[in-house]
């Protein structure tokens, strides 16, 4: 009985520690929920705080993503290669 109950109790640890949540979205909820359009000063706070989280979440992408530019032109390439013969 007390290793079944070991055994869950380690299951539902494992579940819960290795559920993140990503920068992104802890980012995004700080910025907090939209406030009404006639309070402008709140509502452009909130936007900046927005945009900055997408400047950090672009940095991070590029920073994870380093080729990509060569990736898209190298698939540029493969569908030339395949797609004008079917043109002609």
């Amino acid at each position: 009985m007390v290793i079944c109950v070991m055994f869950i109790t380690i299951g539902l640890l494992e579940v819960v520690l290795t559920r993140s949540i990503p920068p992104y979205e802890l980012c995004m909820e700080r910025c907090g929920e939209d406030p009404p359009r006639r309070e402008v000063w709140r509502f452009r706070r909130v936007e900046m705080c927005r945009d900055r989280c997408n400047r950090e979440e672009r940095i991070r992408c590029l920073a994870a993503h380093p080729n990509s530019k060569r990736e898209k032109r190298r698939l540029l390439r493969y569908l030339l290669r395949y797609v004008s013969p079917c043109r002609l």
